[in-house]
């Protein structure tokens, strides 16, 4: 197995294990909170827009988790096994996955042109961690993995054998 195939359960496991459950803990936070206030002070518009965010965000991340991310770790386990070659279209299944990061970040951008709450506020407070979530680390660590998997079909001779470049990502 070559060296790359580490770097990519690295990147993989950071995203799915340390990133994606702290965004969905902030959600859920945002969720909680607002529901907790008195119906006449909750923020509807910004509720339904985290429910959207919500749907959005879970949706992105059960197709990764489930089907992107181990299929391209399956890659390298097929190389010397045409036979388990992954039958995959992975240009196409990452396209659909930035399609889902734009929505999520479409949705976050709304959220914070949008919604304004008191500055002193736990719900606040939440929100930026959310926002600042969102729009750093989210990002940063998809661009990493977008990144990996530009170098790999580019160079990596163990990703190119076993995707026969067919399955291009660039």
């Amino acid at each position: 197995m070559c060296t790359h195939y580490s770097y990519g359960v690295e990147i993989t496991n950071k995203i799915t294990t340390d990133v994606y459950p702290y965004i969905s803990c902030l959600v859920n936070e945002v969720i909680e909170m607002e529901l907790q206030l008195p119906e006449e002070e909750q923020h509807v518009s910004l509720l339904e827009n985290v429910y959207l965010l919500k749907s959005e965000f879970d949706s992105l991340k059960n197709y990764e988790e489930k089907l992107i991310f181990p299929s391209v770790l399956k890659v390298f386990n097929s190389k010397d096994n045409p036979a388990v070659k992954p039958t995959l279209n992975l240009k196409e299944l990452e396209h659909l996955t930035q399609h889902k990061e734009l929505a999520i970040l479409k949705i976050i951008n709304n959220i914070q042109l949008n919604y304004h709450v008191d500055h002193k506020s736990a719900l606040k407070d939440i929100l930026d961690k959310l926002i600042h979530t969102l729009q750093g680390d989210f990002v940063e660590v998809k661009n990493q993995w977008r990144k990996m998997l530009s170098g790999w079909n580019a160079e990596c001779p163990c990703f190119q054998k076993a995707t026969d470049n067919s399955n291009s990502l660039q």
